[in-house]
């Protein structure tokens, strides 16, 4: 099961849940990377929980270059806005 959120931040973060499970894990990826590095665990995971991945607009997968902004995402807790968006954009 996938489920691809309708909201304009979501869609454009590649935002997507993927398995089962009455519990949710959200997996983040780090600088240089994007969502795919999750590739290889991802069946193990959906096996057992809902698991959300995504892309932070810093990714190279985000073909949107306008979103990330060097000043507001200076400090943590704009990622941390981000990322409560897109918990919202699945409830």
């Amino acid at each position: 099961m996938m489920v691809a959120p309708e909201t304009s931040l979501a869609a454009a973060m590649k935002a997507k849940l993927v398995g089962t499970g009455s519990e949710t894990m959200v997996l983040a990826h780090g600088f240089g990377g994007d969502q795919s590095v999750w590739d290889k665990v991802l069946p193990c995971f959906t096996q057992h929980y809902q698991v959300e991945v995504f892309d932070w607009t810093f990714s190279g997968a985000v073909k949107d270059p306008n979103l990330f902004d060097p000043l507001k995402y200076s400090s943590y807790d704009a990622f941390a806005d981000d990322l409560i968006a897109l918990r919202k954009s699945f409830t």
